[in-house]
């Protein structure tokens, strides 16, 4: 199931010698430690599932045993993969609703597969899916038991291992060495690569809640099958040899009949997750809207903030201007009253009279060796 830690237990299988290709899907913002899925996979996996006209996100019966050009390209694609690798490798949480197809294709290429099977807590599934996709915690659970119960239904004679995500992330040492030995992998690990593993993969971001079993009866929303579903895996990872109570079988033969004959039901769950989607992503654009709104009016209230400071600083400036003024005025009213009086001083009869004296004054300065500059 998507958001069931597979990444992280795929990251460890590589430790046990598993090859996983070069053909991996990119890391993402919702999976930034990277998904480990071969992109030619997904591919097919996604094609399967358009071919009956669904998703990962849908539910109902899927008819997969005549889609022929898909087998074939996953025949080939497969043969082409495994021909340098010792122990080979893939990892899709898709693959889960689609393991009758993938092992009719193992049959016709003569292969034996052995299968890890990640659980992990349906409300911590629904928290993550919640996160990321805006689903209700019914529709989360709902897919969660489909997925599960689709994995017991697909599962063939073969090596099989059930792992915790919560148990791998607490012993992760430990989880390895089971793992390895359910499926006869190579238990002796790198210590080196192991360390570099557990310190800088193992990080705590890649889990943000932990529930208890009581807990799925005590929300609501979540179907009491589902918490008895989980019930039955944890019981079944416990057993290690994994073998599947006849209890759980019938039960598994009651989900596919009902998948067969509700088809009309699952077709309305499907439309209304359509429409709840829709929904997401017009609650995701109007808190995007929101955001820019709210940044709009923080830039106006920046620039209304900036025009307050330049509309006191004009009024300084006007301020300042009409003081200037008002000094020129007031020196010039003083320039045109010294002007008039030195006209008059100049006009006057003392002055004239004086002139004589000034003149000796003057030459008795120059001869002294004083000069006097005169207007």
């Amino acid at each position: 199931m998507h958001r069931s830690g597979t990444s992280v237990i795929t990251r460890g299988l590589a430790l046990l010698g598993v090859e996983l290709g070069r053909n991996l899907l990119p890391a993402q913002t919702d999976n930034i430690k990277g998904f480990w899925e071969d992109k030619e996979i997904v591919e097919i996996n996604n094609a399967l599932l358009n071919s009956c006209g669904q998703d990962w996100q849908t539910f109902g019966a899927l008819d997969v045993y005549q889609q022929y050009d898909i087998m074939q390209q996953a025949k080939d694609y497969i043969g082409e993969v495994i021909k340098d690798a010792a122990i080979w490798g893939f990892k899709d949480p898709r693959t889960a609703r689609l393991l009758p197809f993938w092992n009719s294709v193992f049959r016709s290429l003569e292969l034996t597969p052995s299968y890890c099977l990640v659980i992990r807590h349906p409300l911590s599934v629904a928290k993550s899916l919640e996160t990321r996709n805006g689903f209700t915690v019914l529709r989360s659970s709902l897919l969660w038991y489909q997925y599960s119960m689709d994995m017991l239904d697909g599962l063939e004679s073969g090596l099989s291992t059930l792992v915790d995500y919560d148990e791998f992330l607490e012993n992760p040492r430990v989880e390895l060495t089971r793992i390895a030995r359910g499926l006869k992998l190579q238990e002796d690990v790198n210590e080196y690569a192991y360390r570099e593993y557990r310190d800088n993969y193992l990080t705590p971001t890649l889990r943000h809640s932990r529930y208890s079993l009581k807990s799925l009866t005590d929300t609501d929303g979540v179907p009491e099958e589902v918490a008895d579903l989980y019930r039955y895996l944890l019981e079944l990872k416990a057993q290690e040899k994994g073998f599947i109570s006849a209890e759980l079988r019938h039960r598994v033969t009651e989900w596919k009949e009902r998948q067969k004959v509700c088809r009309s039901l699952f077709g309305l769950i499907n439309e209304s997750g359509e429409s709840e989607e829709r929904l997401h992503k017009c609650e995701e654009r109007l808190e995007i809207a929101v955001g820019h709104v709210a940044q709009t009016i923080k830039e106006r209230d920046s620039i209304k903030a900036e025009v307050e400071i330049h509309e006191q600083r004009h009024q300084m400036a006007a301020m300042s201007l009409q003081q200037a003024q008002e000094e020129m005025e007031r020196i010039e009213v003083q320039y045109k009253e010294q002007t008039r009086q030195l006209n008059e001083l100049l006009n006057s009869t003392t002055w004239r009279i004086t002139r004589p004296l000034r003149i000796v004054v003057d030459h008795l300065n120059t001869v002294a060796g004083i000069f006097v500059k005169r207007k």
